[in-house]
Order: structure tokens, then sequence, then C-alpha cells
């Protein structure tokens, strides 16, 4: 049995090559992801916004937006029979209301708290 030896002079180029080709291709794909991301955002300057767009808006998934929407819990207007549209206004309305119970929620759930180890 031979054993075929490789000059290390002879893999640098192929090694090279190949990390090459590794990168380029890398590179490429974070672009591509870069431009869909500044896309989103450049469809955001609309005052109106889709179940997608609100849902990145929102920073939830589309499933949260239509549960929203499903227990009328965000209004929205409807565009033909099957696309539903948002009011970024209306969003941020909600973000806040949420934002302000949440806060006040805790408060209480921390007041309770106090009460009790008061009387304990």
């Amino acid at each position: 049995m031979k054993s075929e030896q490789v000059k290390l002079s002879e893999m640098l180029p192929l090694i090279y090559s190949y990390i090459s080709k590794v990168v380029k291709a890398s590179v490429s794909e974070a672009l591509q992801e870069l431009h869909a991301l500044k896309e989103k955002e450049n469809d955001l300057t609309t005052d109106y916004l889709s179940v997608e767009q609100a849902a990145y808006f929102l920073s939830v998934s589309k499933n949260t937006i239509y549960y929203l929407v499903k227990n009328s819990q965000v209004p929205y207007s409807r565009l033909g029979q099957r696309k539903l549209m948002f009011s970024k206004k209306d969003l941020i309305q909600l973000f806040e209301s949420r934002k302000l119970k949440n806060t006040n929620q805790s408060k209480n759930e921390s007041n309770k708290c106090k009460l009790q180890n008061s009387l304990i």
C-alpha cells in the first residue's frame, strides 16, 4: 500500500480557496438578511400595518396578533375579505395600556404580599 503524501505547499491554495468560498457565502447570506430586515423597517414608516408588520412592530408572533383580533383586544380594519390592517397609533396605545396595567398589577401584588407578611 502506497500512501500518498501531499505537501503542505500544495494544500494551502486548496484550503484558501475553500475558506474563501465559505466566507463569501456567509457574508452574502448575512447581507441578504440585513437587506430583508431593512425592508421591514422601511415598511413600518406607513400609518397602517399588515399582520406581519404589526407582529414585527410589537415584537410578537403573528399568532399573538390573531389572538388579539379574535378576542377584540386590538382595533383593526379589513381590506377585502382576508387582509387585516392595524393603525400604528392603536398598536402603540395597546402597548402603553398593557405596560400600565402590568405595572399596576405588580404594585397591587407587591402590596398584598407586604400586607400578608405584616399579618404573620
